[in-house]
C-alpha cells in the first residue's frame, strides 16, 4: 500500500511558500520561492519522481570543481583493478586536471569538454583520445 505521507514539506514565509525536502540524509531546499501550496506541491513532486526513476541531481553539486569530483570519482569505486586506479588517476592528472580541474562543474559543458577533447586529438593516438574521453 503506497504512503499517504506526502514527500517533503511546504511552509509560508510571508506571502510565498518554500519548499524543502530530504534526501541521502541531507535537507534540501528549493532555491525560489513559489507564489501558491500547488506549485510548491508540484515541485516536490517532480523532485520525487526524478529521485524514483534515478535522474536527481544534487543542485549544490554545480559548486564543485571538477578537481574535487574527480577526488570523489576515484574514490567511489573500492572494486577497481589496482591498474584501473592507476590508469585513471594518470589520466586525470596529465590531461583533465590541468585544463579544467579548478573550473567549478555548473559551468563546464559540451563545448568545454569538446576543447580539451580536441586539444588530446592534436597530441595522441586516437585511441588514447578515447580512453581519456
Amino acid at each position: 500500500m503506497p504512503s499517504t505521507r506526502p514527500f517533503g514539506s511546504v511552509r509560508q514565509r510571508g506571502r510565498f511558500f518554500e519548499a524543502s525536502y530530504w534526501h541521502e540524509g541531507r535537507r534540501h531546499v528549493a532555491s525560489m520561492t513559489f507564489a501558491t501550496k500547488g506549485d510548491a506541491r508540484a515541485f516536490l513532486s517532480a523532485i520525487e519522481t526524478d529521485i524514483r526513476r534515478g535522474t536527481w541531481i544534487d543542485p549544490s553539486a554545480g559548486r564543485l570543481q571538477v578537481c574535487e569530483l574527480a577526488e570523489e570519482w576515484l574514490e567511489s569505486n573500492p572494486t577497481k583493478r589496482e591498474s584501473t586506479v592507476a590508469r585513471e588517476e594518470l589520466t586525470l592528472r596529465l590531461h583533465v586536471l590541468p585544463n579544467i580541474g579548478n573550473h567549478r562543474l555548473e559551468p563546464v559543458g559540451p563545448p568545454d569538454i569538446q576543447r580539451l577533447v580536441n586539444a588530446w586529438s592534436a597530441e595522441h593516438a586516437p585511441r588514447t583520445v578515447k580512453r581519456n574521453y
